[in-house]
């Protein structure tokens, strides 16, 4: 499916650049949780929201594009239901 065709920079699909953002975004708010629960830093709601706003809006969106993605009109056209019924659940 073209929607997940690995690149890099420009080339990769909108997709996996989503992943990355996301995961990347997600990686910054766990090193802040991380850093609450030992005690080196005071858990601020405004400081958590600030961290997951870098990432919820690609999240937001990420998930809407996976949505159509992944929906039976498209994935007809890429799948027979032989394939499908194979992919692991």
């Amino acid at each position: 499916m073209p929607e997940f065709r690995a690149g890099k920079g420009k080339g990769a699909a909108e997709l996996l650049q989503q992943h990355r953002q996301i995961h990347a975004g997600m990686d910054v708010f766990e090193e802040y949780l991380r850093k609450c629960r030992s005690g080196e830093t005071e858990l601020e709601l405004s400081v958590m929201k600030e961290k997951m706003d870098l990432w919820g809006e690609v999240l937001l969106k990420h998930l809407d594009q996976e949505v159509q993605t992944l929906g039976a009109e498209n994935m007809r056209k890429y799948w027979t239901i032989a394939e499908i019924r194979q992919i692991p659940i």
